[in-house]
């Protein structure tokens, strides 16, 4: 069985949720997972183009209850939580809320201050750290795109402690090198760092549109994932999942 663990829906910047989803099931994952951008900043294309607040965010779970009543396929919800030069796809209702509750609760004021200097960024992004790191045991976190050269080190530090798994492809394109894709054109010619290299892996679509669902190599998995706590365990578990338990396929096909 296959998985993509990133993709997005019209709830922020990507295509209609309900065709997302019947797209997933189309072409043959076992899930649809909907990961949208959340972003404490108030101002700029970013913050327009996420979910702003907890209520939208249930407005979707609401919505994405219905889809899979109606297509008979799992729907699950994650979100993929803007940093500083880093985004994180998080996995875990308790953790998702407690974000959300920071967020609606920061003034506008505050939010423009966060926009404004380093000093409160920092502020604010080890305060959305910590709330992940206080609700590890039913969370699970996965570092998408890495980018890593711009990235202060006081906060890779943060997100290396706190991450279960890393994207090592993003879309078509391979985020480091390694001996499984030496040949592969579409990759950045660089290693992956020690602190990743006893994480998980994965290979996600960032599906925005229908076209782009299978941009990437899959996922796979043997036990059933029907739920967000399937999921959770899946993310967490020592690598025996991807590549190293069945082998990846490459599903790059348009």
């Amino acid at each position: 069985m296959k998985i993509n663990i990133h993709s997005h829906s019209h709830y922020s910047d990507g295509a209609n949720l309900f065709e997302m989803a019947k797209e997933h099931q189309k072409e043959g994952f076992s899930a649809f997972v909907v990961t949208d951008h959340v972003c404490p900043l108030s101002v700029g294309n970013a913050y327009s183009l996420s979910i702003q607040s907890y209520e939208k965010f249930q407005q979707q779970t609401s919505e994405l209850e219905n889809i899979s009543k109606e297509l008979n396929f799992p729907c699950i919800q994650g979100i993929e939580l803007a940093l500083y030069e880093e985004e994180i796809l998080i996995f875990g209702k308790k953790a998702t809320r407690k974000i959300f509750e920071f967020i609606d609760n920061m003034d506008l004021n505050e939010k423009q201050k966060y926009g404004q200097t380093l000093q409160y960024k920092q502020k604010i992004i080890t305060h959305l750290l910590n709330i992940v790191k206080q609700n590890r045991n039913d969370t699970a976190t996965v570092l998408c795109h890495p980018n890593l050269v711009r990235t202060p080190q006081w906060e890779l530090t943060q997100i290396y402690e706190i991450i279960d798994g890393y994207e090592f492809q993003n879309g078509n394109r391979y985020r480091f090198t390694d001996e499984t894709n030496i040949d592969k054109k579409l990759r950045w010619d660089r290693a992956i760092p020690d602190e990743l290299k006893l994480k998980n892996k994965f290979y996600n679509s960032d599906a925005h549109n229908l076209s782009s669902v299978t941009k990437s190599e899959a996922n796979f998995h043997s036990l059933p994932i029907t739920s967000i706590d399937d999921l959770i365990s899946y993310i967490k578990t020592p690598q025996q999942n991807n590549q190293l338990l069945l082998g990846h396929q490459n599903i790059i096909s348009r």
